[in-house]
């Protein structure tokens, strides 16, 4: 479970470019290695190109990296145990701002931002990096577990992992489990 959570925000190729964000993916990685992260974003164009340069720098200090794509906090989080990850990183647009990125790291402990990364590890100790897809059914069902009969009886409309910048905006899709119905 993350008990820590660390915001990063700035604006887009200034504050925030690749080269800070291929940094900040090797310093976590110098402190966490060995190790495995879990990687995400929302559907904002420029979360993709930091939420890569991310995923190169953890790689670059040895760490796995699990990407899942576009995707919530929450459905990634779901899945923090099952992968034996120790943290999650998800990229995506600020609410405040348009042209600011806000980087949020989850964790069981604070992750020291001050230092520099102390280098690369040699190219047979790289992290390997791997893409999820299927992980939103787990979710689905864990949740509809969790959901007691006498709610499940009353029809009531069940919203999980709502992001407005998902691709999935458009295709809301609807789920009948029981009495219950359900977005994702």
């Amino acid at each position: 479970m993350a008990v820590y959570v660390q915001d990063i925000r700035g604006t887009v190729n200034r504050d925030i470019d690749c080269a800070f964000a291929l940094n900040l993916g090797m310093l976590i990685g110098d402190y966490l290695r060995p190790g495995s992260v879990l990687i995400g974003r929302d559907a904002y164009t420029p979360s993709q190109m930091i939420k890569r340069a991310i995923g190169t720098g953890l790689m670059a200090a040895g760490i796995d990296v699990t990407d899942f794509g576009v995707v919530t906090v929450p459905v990634m989080h779901h899945n923090l145990q099952d992968l034996d990850a120790n943290l999650m990183i998800n990229v995506s647009r600020s609410p405040l701002r348009a042209d600011e990125i806000n980087i949020k790291i989850l964790s069981n402990h604070e992750i020291p931002l001050e230092q520099r990364p102390t280098g690369h590890v040699p190219w047979n100790k790289l992290g390997k990096l791997r893409y999820l897809d299927n992980y939103a059914e787990s979710y689905i069902e864990s949740a509809l577990g969790l959901i007691s009969s006498a709610v499940k009886d009353t029809g009531f409309m069940v919203v999980l992992g709502f992001d407005e910048g998902s691709p999935r905006e458009l295709k809301v899709r609807s789920l009948i489990c029981s009495n219950v119905r359900l977005l994702m």
